[in-house]
């Protein structure tokens, strides 16, 4: 099941918004953010060029 960040979510403890926000960093940014030392494709695209899953 896929999550998507919302915006406007209200959060009751500010560990849970610390959280939502760490996820959405690790599962969604990082691994679609283009790296310059990657040759400037994601890290997703770097690995389906290797051939790696």
């Amino acid at each position: 099941m896929q999550r998507r960040h919302r915006v406007g979510k209200q959060y009751p403890k500010r560990e849970e918004a610390t959280q939502d926000i760490f996820v959405y960093i690790k599962v969604f940014y990082i691994r679609r953010h283009c790296h310059s030392p990657l040759g400037y494709y994601s890290p997703v695209e770097v690995q389906a060029r290797m051939g790696v899953s």
